[in-house]
């Protein structure tokens, strides 16, 4: 998870030009959060 703080840090110091990846950042928040509750990853 620390590799992937790094990388999410790395991307939103990109700024508005990388605006596609606020996608992945979010798909990122909800992996987490599945994983924090116990639900199956990948919806």
């Amino acid at each position: 998870m620390l590799a992937q703080t790094s990388i999410n840090k790395g991307l939103d110091s990109l700024g508005p030009a990388n605006i596609p990846q606020i996608g992945l950042g979010k798909l990122s928040n909800n992996a987490k959060s599945q994983a924090r509750s116990g639900a199956p990853g990948g919806t």
